[in-house]
């Protein structure tokens, strides 16, 4: 397939309501859609995750359209890429800029499914119909999100995550637990504490919950080992895994007992499934993350999260907890707790494009020169 041209939308989009987490708050999404086309007119569409500042990773928006359009783009423009290990192998002279490759690497997933005529779920071998799929609720009063937990529960989600951070923590769980008692429930710190705070921590174990996601710095897997040990509650890595090496590192040295994985944040869906694969063969729980993706991203977590393996209901929710209107034609729709699988050809969306136009706010062209 010749990748003949390169259109990158930067679109703004407000949320049903701002999300707070220890590090920022999000009112507003503002991302790169990526749309690849080949020479005989097939398209596919990528998103590209990145934040607009670089509190979540070194990668911004600014630097992921920088890398796409000045060095990712130039790898592959003209040529005929037969398969996505192809095009990850093209990239490979590209050190970095793991969200940047997504984009262009999940586009051509869409492309590449297209033309094998079989739905991207299947192509990446799965065999299920429906996701069971949880809910991430930002930093609140304790007042406030035991109502927004009822509300998620009543709902439907089976699993709910609470972000916390030092001073709004123990208490906020210990009020949620006691009202929910059978609830799936975690936590995520998104970085916030030090070893300084291991024995608040360790206080979290007495609410038995599923799992605590990214309590210390991004770049730190000695301490999160030596964490895990005082714990009874299993660590999630997030942050801390850009790479299959990463996860690697992190299983060697006891750093986590599960991992959030998100497809940009590794460089895409081939290197996501070299993950998966690694998880299984080394019973380490792994699951999908979420970065306020529009329909289009979305698509792809749920494609990741219907495999085998991966059944810890992920950050995926149902398009109308973050939008009141997507981009996507016929957005995804919680039942009964769980989101079904598009069997359509291709990456299981269809664009609206009146929609993209709305919240477009600058497209970029670059052709095949």
């Amino acid at each position: 397939m010749k990748l003949k041209e390169l259109e990158v939308y930067r679109m703004s989009m407000p949320l049903v309501e701002s999300f707070s987490n220890s590090q920022m708050t999000v009112k507003t999404r503002v991302f790169d859609l990526v749309k690849l086309t080949t020479s005989t007119g097939m398209s596919g569409w990528g998103e590209t995750v990145a934040f607009e500042t670089p509190w979540y990773t070194t990668e911004t928006l600014e630097s992921c359209r920088y890398s796409i359009e000045h060095y990712l783009w130039p790898l592959i423009r003209g040529k005929d890429v037969a398969s996505p290990k192809e095009l990850v192998q093209l990239f490979s002279r590209v050190k970095g800029h793991q969200m940047a490759q997504a984009a262009i690497e999940t586009a051509f997933w869409g492309i590449y499914s297209q033309d094998k005529k079989v739905p991207l779920n299947r192509m990446i071998g799965s065999v299920n119909d429906e996701v069971a799929v949880g809910v991430s609720l930002g930093l609140d009063t304790a007042e406030n999100l035991l109502r927004k937990v009822a509300e998620v529960v009543d709902k439907g989600y089976t699993r709910v995550k609470i972000k916390i951070k030092p001073g709004q923590d123990i208490e906020t769980i210990r009020l949620i637990r006691e009202k929910f008692p059978d609830l799936k429930l975690m936590v995520d710190a998104n970085g916030a504490y030090s070893m300084a705070d291991a024995e608040l921590l360790a206080r979290l174990d007495d609410y038995h919950l599923e799992m605590i996601e990214q309590p210390l710095g991004d770049d730190d897997f000695i301490n999160h080992a030596t964490l895990q040990k005082q714990l009874q509650t299993k660590i999630c890595l997030d942050e801390n895994i850009h790479s299959l090496e990463d996860v690697k590192v992190a299983f060697a040295l006891g750093s986590a007992r599960a991992i959030n994985l998100k497809w940009g944040r590794v460089g895409g869906i081939t290197k996501a499934l070299e993950i998966i694969a690694y998880c299984q063969a080394h019973n380490l729980e792994v699951w999908c993350g979420g970065m306020f993706e529009s329909g289009v991203g979305r698509a792809y977590n749920l494609a990741l999260a219907s495999l085998s393996g991966m059944e810890f209901p992920g950050d995926i929710s149902e398009s109308s907890r973050y939008w009141r209107e997507d981009i996507v034609k016929q957005p995804q729709k919680l039942h009964q707790g769980k989101l079904t699988v598009s069997e359509g050809v291709g990456a299981g969306f269809e664009i609206d494009s009146q929609a993209v136009q709305k919240y477009c706010l600058k497209k970029r062209t670059v052709h095949l020169k």
